[in-house]
């Protein structure tokens, strides 16, 4: 905890709703004990008594500690019933143990047209999470990874890399596509799906197009959406497809994420049978701390790179001796302005350079490497160099890490080669 943390606990008396918010600081910044023990005091004083047993629950709900969490928001809405978020926490906590009655009842007690607009919204998401949650549930979820992750079609990263050298040996087409929250947002199952969990699934793809365009574009009005419907069958027509894992699924239904649940389940529940191989979404990482990724790049002598790094293709000509980089800029994501270069994010990714990208990979390629980090449009990429006879490997966030930026959490400067 920083100084002036420090300072403000030592000031007496202190205002109780300036007292809750040290808490908070306390508890996300990893003191656990002391935050704990400051919404405690500041519930027996009865001065924001509410706001102090929100966020105890909050700190519950972090550690995966459901059932104490709901004793305390639950405190909460036996107070003050017509406490919106409140209830709509007690909701997901309550759905989170099956008790899928009295989740809804706690939704069911506010009254819709006395709420403002963004909180009526955040009750048909809820709503539509209890419903997902019953239908899919965790253990369900959890299987279905285990089954992938068990199967004789899972490979490690020297049998990924070994598919991949193959394919430029022979070249052919060969794509190796990552799937994680952002391409299961994006993906739709089937017109009933949709339909039941139209609210949830708007708010995943709201949520994660904010990262990716910060509002700049509207996806729908804009064609993004339809275009990134099309993910489906750049899965479907990969060689190896990278999935969530079973750390990040059980992270997810920890904190209770509608968007990591929902996504990451769909991911598992898209029907897979045609794809031939698959492995961990993090195999970007394992193929740059095993040098697998390099090994690959110095068995070439051209390789192409689509990334919003413009410094990338003299950095790879330097560390490799590429004769030529086939370099196709694409603007990175502006949700991550404050952690990449304003050089790095000039432009629009879509449409205009998803054309000029397209349109430029839409040639034979005849076994050539590509470095492809492009978000959820690389992989719309990955396939369409996979059918020009190129082969792509999505390597995402490890570019960024090449340069330097820590877009991703953990993510720090990496050694190139």
């Amino acid at each position: 905890m920083n100084n002036l943390t420090l300072q403000a606990l030592a000031i007496e008396p202190m205002d109780a709703r300036s007292l809750v918010d040290i808490g908070i600081i306390a508890r996300d910044e990893g003191f656990r004990d002391r935050a704990l023990a400051i919404f405690d005091s500041v519930i027996a004083d009865g001065r924001c008594r509410q706001m102090a047993l929100y966020e105890k629950a909050i700190l519950f709900l972090h550690e995966g500690n459901h059932k104490t969490a709901i004793a305390s928001i639950l405190k909460a809405v036996e107070a003050e019933p017509n406490d919106a978020r409140a209830n709509l926490l007690a909701a997901k906590l309550l759905f989170s143990i099956g008790d899928f009655e009295r989740g809804k009842n706690c939704i069911d007690a506010l009254d819709p047209a006395n709420m403002p607009t963004e909180i009526h919204a955040e009750m048909r998401v809820i709503t539509q999470l209890g419903d997902f949650l019953r239908s899919f549930p965790r253990d369900y979820v959890l299987n279905k990874c285990y089954q992938y992750e068990l199967s004789n079609r899972w490979l490690d990263v020297n049998q990924v890399a070994e598919t991949a050298t193959a394919a430029l040996r022979e070249e052919r087409g060969y794509s190796l596509i990552r799937c994680g929250d952002g391409e299961g947002a994006f993906l739709r199952i089937s017109n009933t799906d949709e339909t039941k969990f139209s609210h949830l699934y708007e708010f995943n793809r709201q949520n994660r197009a904010q990262v990716w365009f910060d509002g700049t574009i509207d996806i729908q009005s804009s064609g993004f959406s339809n275009a990134a419907f099309t993910l489906k069958d750049a899965i479907l027509n990969a060689d190896v497809v990278g999935l969530p894992y079973t750390g990040w699924l059980e992270h997810e239904y920890r904190i209770l994420s509608p968007t990591g649940i929902s996504s990451l389940a769909n991911l598992l529940r898209l029907p897979l049978n045609s794809v031939p191989n698959f492995c961990t979404q993090q195999i970007h990482l394992e193929l740059h701390s095993t040098k697998q990724i390099y090994n690959l790049m110095r068995s070439v002598h051209t390789i192409g790179l689509i990334s919003c790094h413009s410094q990338l293709p003299e950095m790879l000509k330097s560390k490799f001796g590429f004769l030529d980089v086939d370099y196709h800029y694409i603007p990175g994501e502006k949700g991550h302005r404050h952690l990449i270069p304003e050089s790095s994010i000039i432009g629009e990714h879509w449409p205009d350079g998803y054309e000029r990208v397209m349109a430029s990979l839409r040639r034979p390629l005849a076994g050539k490497l590509y470095i492809v980090a492009a978000g959820i449009l690389g992989k719309l990429y990955c396939n369409q160099i996979k059918m020009s006879g190129g082969v792509a490997i999505d390597m995402g966030s490890i570019a960024d890490g090449w340069v330097g930026s820590p877009t991703r959490p953990g993510l720090v400067s990496l050694q190139l080669g």
